[in-house]
């Protein structure tokens, strides 16, 4: 008995301590995993699910172990057994040694025929009992067979369930390499986009600088033009100006040149007066009524050129033209009043001159009409020229006020513009700066991506080691199945022999009590 309990201590201590090493070993690669980084990826899911299938396999022969040991140490008890059997065996043969010995004295003792029968009687029920043993075990032999079938299917069962499990940790190994091999496409693909994206981003860059160059050099010249034009409107504002000082100027000479024309005229209506009693009288009258209508046009002329001073739309060649024009006319005027003196003074001697006088005052009422006519006609073109210019000059004023405001449009269309562009400029920042994290990100990734073909050039060992040991655990399997199944048989022949023996002790007893 101190030897079965030692045997149990002992055989049950040995299995479990390769599942603690597994489980050490398995531990071991899950804390470089860990150590290797908070990140996850689909091979190191695969990985993780391998392992997992590891442990539950070595889990499982760890309960085989167990259940091995338990069938070891009932494999001693019956070992025990056995010995006492044998025991047991040695005793009945000496008992049988005995018997025949008792045999041959009761065949010797006994002479009658009723002990015969009985023991005839007894011999068959030995022999029925026997058939009966013989019967059972024929079908313990068939029950043992149909275990073992059983046990057989079991051990295929389990072989195709190993062979599937392998079959399922090659499909996720050439997985495992085909997520690789995808990873490093995608990881390959990505630095290429990332190339692509910085030399964009360098295109971008430099064609936002020459836009913006471009952009900063047309603002410089459209407002170069501005100031241009507005320095060419001023500067034409300060030609009118002065144009219009120097036409006060002249109007105050033309008045000045009438005021000193008026103390002529007096003196020429004196002296007309004197020559009332020549028949001249009439032709005077009519002069002196032209020259008020003459004075009355002055002075309209003079209206009209204040109203155009007012609205700065005469001209500097229209006035000299009107002064030349004033200029002639106070020549011719005074050429005539000259002419009409120089008359005078020879009617007063001579009275034949007088019909020369009415001809040259004819003469000079035509070139006095021609004279109002050109007048009137200059006056007109003057008018003319003037309200065309006036015209002009608001049409230009309105083409400067609407260049000026397409000016302003453009400067305001410049201004989104500008706004535009740094907002785009701020995007183009914008995803600079993602690039550049997706760059820090690949270039972290790189050492984790290093770290996990180190895992997995570490685990493949691992796994063929695991590989081994689940096909040397199965062989192992197989064979204790075998022992089982023989130790199965024993048994029953065992149990059999046990039944057998409790049997002759009965007989035994049973003779020894007719003895």
């Amino acid at each position: 008995m101190s030897e079965l309990k030692s045997r149990k201590k002992s055989g049950p201590k040995g299995p479990p301590a390769d599942p603690g090493k597994r489980s050490e070993g398995v531990k071991s690669p899950e804390a470089r995993g860990g150590g290797s980084g908070g990140w996850v990826d689909p091979r190191t899911g695969v990985s993780l699910l391998s392992l997992g299938t590891c442990l539950g396999l070595a889990w499982f022969v760890f309960q085989q172990s167990e259940r091995f040991a338990k069938v070891e140490s009932q494999y001693q008890l019956l070992k025990i057994e056995t010995k006492e059997f044998q025991g047991l065996q040695s005793k009945i043969s000496l008992i049988s040694e005995k018997l025949e010995s008792t045999e041959s004295i009761l065949q010797e003792a006994t002479s009658s025929m009723s002990l015969v029968t009985q023991f005839e009687q007894d011999v068959s029920s030995l022999q029925s009992i026997m058939h009966d043993i013989q019967n059972s075990e024929e079908m313990l032999t068939q029950k043992m067979q149909s275990l073992h079938e059983k046990f057989q299917n079991v051990t295929n069962f389990w072989t195709r369930s190993l062979e599937e499990m392998n079959v399922n940790t090659d499909i996720f190994k050439s997985e495992s390499k085909h997520v690789h091999s995808q990873v490093t496409v995608q990881i390959n693909s990505a630095e290429q986009g990332i190339k692509l994206l910085t030399e964009r981003l360098k295109d971008l860059e430099d064609s936002t600088l020459r836009n913006i160059r471009t952009v900063k050099r047309q603002e410089e010249e459209d407002l170069l033009r501005v100031e241009q034009q507005l320095g060419s409107d001023t500067k034409a504002v300060e030609k009118l100006e002065e144009e219009q000082h120097a036409l006060f100027a002249r109007d105050e000479d033309l008045t000045n040149k009438l005021s000193n024309y008026e103390p002529k005229c007096q003196k020429s209506e004196a002296i007309v007066e004197q020559l009332q009693s020549f028949q001249i009288i009439a032709h005077l009258k009519h002069l002196q009524e032209e020259i008020y209508e003459v004075k009355t046009w002055s002075n309209r002329i003079t209206e009209k050129q204040d109203i155009l001073n007012d609205n700065l739309t005469t001209l500097s060649q229209a006035v000299t033209k009107v002064d030349l024009s004033t200029i002639s006319m106070a020549k011719d005027v005074g050429l005539k009043i000259s002419t009409i003196k120089t008359d005078i003074r020879r009617i007063s001697g001579l009275v034949t001159d007088v019909t020369s006088l009415t001809d040259s005052v004819q003469d000079l009422e035509k070139k006095i009409e021609k004279v109002e006519k050109n007048t009137v006609k200059n006056i007109g073109d003057l008018l003319s020229s003037s309200i065309d210019r006036t015209a002009m000059l608001r049409k230009t004023a309105s083409e400067n006020s609407e260049r000026i405001n397409s000016v302003k449009k453009i400067l305001s269309e410049l201004k989104n513009d500008f706004n535009k562009h740094t907002n785009r400029f701020l995007s183009l920042e914008s995803d600079r700066a993602k690039v550049l994290k997706t760059v820090t990100f690949a270039n972290d990734l790189k050492p984790k991506v290093y770290n996990l073909k180190k895992d997995f050039s570490r685990l493949e060992p691992l796994v063929n080691d695991l590989t081994q040991r689940i096909g040397r655990l199965i062989a192992d399997l197989l064979q204790r199945e075998k022992e089982i199944a023989f130790l199965n048989e024993k048994i029953s022949n065992l149990t059999i022999v046990q039944a057998e023996i409790k049997d002759m002790k009965d007989e035994i007893t049973h003779i020894s009590d007719m003895g």
